[in-house]
């Protein structure tokens, strides 16, 4: 079997076929939804992260478990992972799990987390939105519009990969927490895409630079709505083109988009 660093995850594009081939979500096995888990394999399951020459699931799962060792290793709750143990989820990252649990919260209601060893989204939330945070004042991205448009993306799940888009043509694969498409972007490495210090900072800062250049274009527009064109951006560009220029949605899409991009929001300052 197959590990992590041993997989090329752009082998299992295969633009031919027209149906997606993968959606979001974790599990020892594959996707199944937004309820995302990552924990030790049940007894006869195969372990995350050793067979990611299976599918475009398998590879995205073991990359989410990496992004959780490379976060626990920066707050000292692992040493660090070897390629032997990359992306895969035994007891050693299980214990790092717990004792992230029993001194954590979910930001989100600000419960305390259950120490169970499983990283859920109440795990990553806490795992993961101090970083979302630290992009956002690093780049001045106001009202958490970063936080918002990641929870709304991925649920913060750091190996969440989105379908295969075509409309019709093939438009690329939407990759881990901030879901960075592969064709739109393709300077962005599919290693940097699952990496949450990476991928959030990368976010960050387009999101920034959006409204800097809306604003240089359309200094009279109101704030919030270059704000909003900015966050349209990340889902369609061509419509916060004409957001920003305009003032106002001109698509119920685009509207809704950043509706929901606002609505995900779950931590104030």
């Amino acid at each position: 079997m197959a590990k992590l660093y041993e997989v090329n995850p752009e082998s299992f594009v295969n633009v031919s076929k027209g149906l997606p081939s993968s959606g979001r979500g974790a599990w020892t096995k594959r996707g199944i939804g937004f309820d995302y888990r990552y924990r030790v394999a049940p007894a006869g399951e195969t372990t995350i992260g050793t067979a990611c020459e299976r599918s475009l699931d398998y590879w995205a799962v073991a990359a989410g478990c990496w992004a959780i060792q490379s976060r626990l290793v920066t707050l000292q709750l692992m040493v660090p992972v070897d390629g032997s143990e990359r992306g895969i989820f035994g007891k050693r990252t299980e214990a790092a799990v717990k004792a992230f649990q029993e001194k954590n919260f979910d930001p989100m209601g600000g419960k305390k987390l259950t120490v169970d060893g499983i990283v859920g989204m109440s795990d990553a939330r806490a795992l993961f939105t101090p970083l979302v945070v630290e992009a956002e004042k690093r780049y001045r991205v106001p009202n958490d519009l970063l936080l918002g448009e990641t929870n709304h993306e991925s649920v913060l799940d750091p190996g969440a990969v989105g379908y295969y888009i075509y409309y019709p043509d093939y438009r690329g694969v939407d990759r881990a927490m901030s879901q960075i498409n592969s064709k739109a972007n393709p300077q962005v490495t599919w290693e940097q895409a699952f990496s949450p210090t990476f991928s959030l900072d990368w976010s960050a800062k387009r999101l920034r630079s959006y409204y800097d250049t809306y604003k240089n274009r359309y200094p009279a527009q109101s704030e919030t709505s270059l704000w909003d064109a900015a966050v349209c951006a990340h889902n369609n560009p061509s419509a916060a083109a004409v957001w920003a220029k305009t003032g106002s949605a001109p698509t119920h899409m685009a509207a809704s988009y950043v509706t929901a991009v606002k609505n995900a929001i779950y931590l104030k300052e």
